[in-house]
């Protein structure tokens, strides 16, 4: 199954919750990032089950997981966000209702990762 096939049969990842976030530094210096979240598949006969799905981003550039005072990160309410900027590929955790429309906007997340390339897991 393709990144974007997860996605949409995932509603993109609309109220979800996270159960972890791992980032994992290589001895090459690279950086990996998954996070776990546990979602609603909204795919015909299987509508309304939930699994958790693994979102893995290789070769990360950048990321940043900030939860400020008196708010929760652990609900992803407006989704998760995949936009391509250059050769990058941006995910952002549900601050913002409409994908960000520039570098600049994707950067004022609160959370989100920038790496090379992307792949998810489902849990059966």
């Amino acid at each position: 199954m393709n990144i974007n096939s997860i996605f949409n049969n995932f509603s993109n990842f609309e109220d979800s919750i996270i159960r972890n976030i791992k980032i994992e530094y290589a001895e090459d210096g690279s950086k990996n990032f998954s996070i776990l979240v546990y979602s609603q598949y909204m795919w015909e006969k299987y509508n309304n089950l939930w699994k958790e799905v693994e979102i893995i981003i290789k070769d990360v550039v950048t990321y940043r997981v900030h939860e400020p005072l008196q708010t929760t990160a652990q609900v992803i309410s407006n989704g998760i966000h995949v936009i391509f900027f250059n050769e990058l590929i941006y995910l952002e955790f549900g601050d913002f209702a409409d994908p960000p429309q520039s570098f600049e906007e994707a950067m004022s997340s609160n959370t989100f990762v920038i790496g090379k390339s992307i792949s998810c897991i489902v849990n059966e």
